[in-house]
């Protein structure tokens, strides 16, 4: 939004322009002369070489520097125009103009800071021209100074309330400001007028992706790529709401189409890589963090992601690396740590995964992860104590308890000979999960061994319930019955289990003691030979039956 006026009149100053110029009141130099002459017939860089020639003989007025800053301004060479109003002010220090014209050059510098201090000396000098208002707002919106700025554009707006550089300006002051709603009814303003304002068009879809309003991107992101196919606001738009309805595929699209046109964006580079992480591309994604890496080293979440999408690929050494790398940038980072532990786990290295889990786990707002794993891994050591401690640490402690920590936690009570607290655990989670097979399962498994024959059955018959009518289960409920004299039951449980599986020995064992008690004799022996046949170590136990 830079200003390119060039004088109050928008014309190079003409001879008598400039003898006012001349601090000394003199006749305005001949090489002025000249210049003039010769911008008048368009001749810019000729007018430009006849005054710096002028320079050259020696010349130091303030017309020459007057001119010489004009012609500059107008062919665009902001540094050297800069330089030259500089001087005129040293020569002239009350010639507004020329500090307009330097405030304007310093503007197209993208020097904010100055240009914006020198149009505030022009406006202390009493120069309320319209184009130093504008000016100064346009620099204090690059100076992230929305508010002051918008007080200026309103000023401009009184003037020219149809002027469409200062109503963009004011618009985009009130999206800088949150205002969303003004600021898109300005945008909307402008465009009814000039469809085609890309700057409006990028802004407006810009102010969509940050309100989500995706109907907002779908309408301006298409206007905006009608005009520019490579409009990359709008393909930035239309991947943002791909990511927001979950849409991956289009998303990977859009951000693959940002990263051909603009290969050092890195956040299209690493928002490819989540669409393609998603989509479950592991080699692709891997590939777009690793770009993204490239891009900006010092990104612990690029790391982080790339090791989470090298270990779905089963790369564990490099996505070890990876996580390290992000642990490396910051030694916080709870789910690097959770994921390198979980790596060195699955890799055997036990005491090394016990040591992070023990870490991350005493850490307040720890996700539960940890001390699930830490619970499960002494668990499988035998550390039912230290497992304990783990688990009901997180399950009281954590911001999210893995589901299975209740179950993990009664085991491990039950394991640890807390027949009773485990009995509570399991019971717990069946009021919250009444379809919790492994409760059930374990809470029979624990009747069994008190020997509360009625209950262990009303809990088999639970599982049947819950369509687990597995051999084993069957088995069990045979001999639950058959130990409560209910051979027929017994019968019909032990045949169901050896229909799954012919070469269940046990249950053919206890099978054919049922039907010898059923009177049975012969379809008992052809059970027990079965079973001994399968396993002959069963023969020790046949006499004391007999």
């Amino acid at each position: 939004m830079a200003t390119t006026t060039q004088d109050e009149n928008g014309r190079l100053p003409t001879a008598e322009d400039v003898s006012n110029s001349n601090r000394e009141g003199a006749a305005p130099n001949p090489a002025v002369a000249r210049a003039v002459s010769l911008h008048l017939e368009g001749r810019r860089q000729e007018a430009l070489d006849e005054l710096n020639q002028a320079l050259k003989d020696g010349v130091e007025t303030a017309d020459l520097y007057a001119a010489l800053g004009h012609v500059q301004f107008e062919l665009g060479l902001w540094e050297e125009s800069a330089s030259s109003y500089r001087r005129l002010l040293e020569l002239t220090p009350d010639h507004n103009s020329g500090r307009l014209h330097l405030a304007m050059s310093l503007q197209n510098l993208k020097r904010w800071d100055e240009a914006a201090a020198t149009y505030r000396e022009t406006l202390e000098a009493g120069d309320e021209r319209t184009e130093g208002k504008l000016g100064l707002a346009t620099c204090l919106l690059h100076l992230s100074e929305p508010a002051e700025a918008l007080g200026y554009f309103e000023q401009v707006l009184q003037v020219q309330p149809e002027e469409g550089q200062p109503l963009f300006g004011k618009a985009v002051a009130l999206q800088q400001l949150e205002r969303f709603d003004e600021a898109r009814s300005l945008y909307e303003q402008i465009l009814e007028t000039e469809p085609g304002s890309e700057n409006a068009l990028r802004n407006i879809v810009a102010l969509g992706i940050r309100t989500q309003d995706d109907a907002l991107v779908d309408t301006y992101a298409g206007k905006l790529l009608e005009l520019d196919p490579q409009a990359l606001p709008a393909l930035a738009g239309m991947a943002a709401r791909a990511f927001r309805s979950e849409d991956y595929e289009q998303a990977a699209e859009c951000c693959a189409k940002i990263t051909e046109l603009a290969p050092e964006d890195f956040e299209a580079v690493f928002n490819l890589g989540v669409a393609r992480q998603k989509l479950g591309s592991w080699g692709e994604a891997a590939e777009a963090y690793r770009k993204a890496i490239e891009l900006k080293p010092d990104v612990k979440l690029a790391h982080q992601n790339l090791g989470a999408v090298l270990a779905e690929a089963g790369e564990h050494e490099a996505a070890r690396e990876a996580f390290q790398a992000a642990l490396n940038i910051d030694p916080e980072m709870k789910e690097s740590a959770s994921q390198l532990a979980w790596l060195l786990e699955q890799s055997g290295e036990m005491e090394e995964a016990e040591k992070l889990y023990a870490d991350l786990s005493s850490q307040a707002g720890e996700s539960g992860f940890a001390a699930f794993r830490l619970g499960v891994l002494r668990l499988n050591k035998g550390d039912f104590e230290g497992s304990i401690d783990a688990l009901e640490n997180c399950l009281t402690n954590s911001a999210e308890t893995p589901p299975e920590a209740g179950w993990y936690l009664g085991r491990a009570l039950w394991l640890n000979g807390d027949r009773t607290r485990a009995q509570e655990v399991f019971g717990e989670i069946l009021e919250k999960q009444p379809d919790s097979v492994d409760s059930v399962r374990a809470l029979a498994a624990i009747s069994l061994e008190e020997q509360n024959r009625e209950r262990a059955l009303e809990l088999h018959e639970k599982l049947f319930e819950l369509g687990e009518r597995t051999p084993e289960v069957c088995y069990n409920a045979g001999l639950l019955h058959q130990e409560l004299g209910e051979d027929e039951a017994a019968i019909r449980y032990y045949e169901e289990a050896v229909a799954q599986n012919p070469e269940f020995a046990e249950a053919l064992l206890n099978l054919g003691h049922v039907l010898r008690n059923a009177g049975k004799a012969e379809d008992a022996i052809s059970k027990w030979q079965k079973a001994l046949e399968l396993k002959p170590e069963l023969a020790g136990g046949y006499f004391n039956t007999q």
